[in-house]
């Protein structure tokens, strides 16, 4: 309902999405010496649109409560009498434990923790001397530029240089990473890690950072796997993973945009016996326009798809597929799905993206006597990350993914790494760029390929080690 969001740096960019499409957003991020706004331009924003009758949104990366600068703005609204309310956040602390397995009150190894900023006001270290710290771990926020300078400060006090440290980096985020060392050589361990500049992360001191979730089970065991998929199919593709005990990678490389002309093609959707989806994307798509122009799905002819993943986009709004392939989900088992289903004399129009070919309409024509029509619904257009993660093995979605990838980083970027493809055209582009063979699954969606790719993995497993059971 937001109209107005100011939002920190540190928070997942997803967050966004759920911002209605007009609203204004206003990135008020305050980084290590890097303040993107100072905190009495966020006051003054907040007073400034809230006394335009808007309705805003302060979006925090974590709890406000801690170290967030709660107070000053919930005082100066106050002091405006400017309604407000607060929904608590989860503290980067809390992510931290939960996620990481470094448990800050394990039983029997601590009873409590001291968490504290190494900054104080105005910038300068803050005091992290034994009267902060006596003998409970120690959680030290901010404190990932100026590692060796904290270490040292706790050894000078009588820490032993050998207690468990440990830097917890992006807690509780897909990218999340651990460095554990102990007390003396945990800045030295970091500087071997690869961290993106400017990450967030907390220091912890005790021996609770000795401890944490093996992070191994299931069929992946934690593997990192990169999901080169458009948007639409990200949300269920990192929840698969993550259900075979991986750890996704979310990492668009396209993104779909509707073409123009679109509502001149949907007018004339009554000249049409079929219509044919391809994709979940172009349902999605097709929906959308549908509603943004105020036409009655209840216009729609008969619908067919390529497969169950369609078929439950299309169910979620209320639709169902009359024509859907049993098992083969590509254009031999669209055009056999069709075959005895339709007259000479019917039209079927097949929308598609622009990356897609017009063999589909082709075989329709010459197996079932048809008038058959293609017309592009969107365009693939690709998005362009800056840096390349860390990753064990790669799910790619489209030959358009695999251009994108190809063009940026070639086939060395793969060499080594396990690498799934949805269908068998993703597959054969794969193999024209030098990639190698690809894990093709049974059937070309989401679910099959994650779950070819894992199979796979504990094959692999299996071999390596003589198991005798997966």
């Amino acid at each position: 309902e937001a109209e107005v969001c100011l939002h920190d740096a540190l928070l997942d960019p997803a967050l966004l999405d759920f911002l209605p499409g007009d609203a204004l957003r206003i990135d008020v991020g305050k980084r290590c010496e890097k303040h993107g706004c100072t905190q009495a331009g966020i006051l003054d924003l907040l007073v400034e649109y809230a006394c335009r009758g808007l309705r805003v949104v302060r979006l925090k990366g974590g709890d406000p409560a801690i170290f967030g600068r709660l107070a000053e703005e919930t005082d100066t609204l106050a002091s405006r009498r400017i309604p407000f309310r607060v929904l608590p956040g989860i503290s980067s602390l809390n992510a931290m434990s939960s996620a990481s397995g470094i448990l800050l009150t394990r039983r029997g190894v601590a009873a409590g923790f001291v968490a504290v900023s190494a900054r104080r006001e105005g910038g300068g270290l803050a005091d992290l001397g034994a009267a902060e710290r006596a003998k409970l771990p120690t959680v030290v926020f901010m404190g990932t530029k100026v590692v060796a300078e904290i270490a040292a400060r706790f050894i000078a006090d009588g820490t032993a240089p050998d207690t468990p440290a440990a830097l917890v980096f992006q807690a509780g985020g897909e990218d999340e990473t651990v460095v554990g060392a102990t007390l003396a050589t945990i800045a030295q361990a970091a500087e071997a890690v690869p961290i993106p500049p400017q990450a967030p992360g907390l220091l912890v001191i005790g021996e609770v950072a000795r401890y944490r979730f093996a992070g191994n089970a299931g069929a992946l065991q934690g593997r990192r796997v990169l999901l080169t998929c458009s948007d639409s199919l990200l949300d269920r593709a990192a929840h698969l993973v993550r259900d075979y005990g991986g750890r996704p990678l979310r990492f668009p490389l396209i993104r779909f945009e509707r073409a123009a002309g679109v509502r001149q093609i949907l007018a004339q959707l009554g000249d049409y016996n079929w219509v044919i989806l391809s994709s979940p994307s172009a349902v999605r798509i097709l929906i959308a326009a549908m509603k943004e122009f105020g036409l009655d799905l209840r216009r729609l002819p008969n619908l067919a798809v390529s497969g169950p993943a369609s078929a439950r986009e299309l169910a979620g709004h209320g639709l169902i597929a009359a024509i859907q392939p049993e098992s083969e989900f590509g254009v031999r088992g669209i055009v056999a799905s069709f075959t005895g289903r339709v007259a000479a004399d019917d039209r079927i129009l097949r929308l598609r993206s622009d990356a897609a070919t017009g063999d589909l309409a082709q075989h329709l024509r010459e197996q079932t006597g048809a008038q058959v029509e293609d017309a592009v619904l969107y365009h693939t257009v690709r998005t362009a990350p800056e840096t390349l993660p860390e990753f064990d093995a790669v799910l790619f979605a489209s030959a358009s993914a695999v251009d994108a990838f190809a063009d940026s980083w070639g086939a060395g970027a793969l060499a080594g790494k396990a690498v799934a493809a949805m269908g068998e055209p993703t597959a054969k582009r794969l193999a024209a760029h030098g990639f190698g063979q690809a894990i093709l699954p049974t059937e070309a969606t989401t679910e099959g390929a994650l779950r070819a790719l894992a199979v796979r993995m504990v094959a692999a497993r299996m071999t390596t080690t003589g198991e005798n059971e997966p």
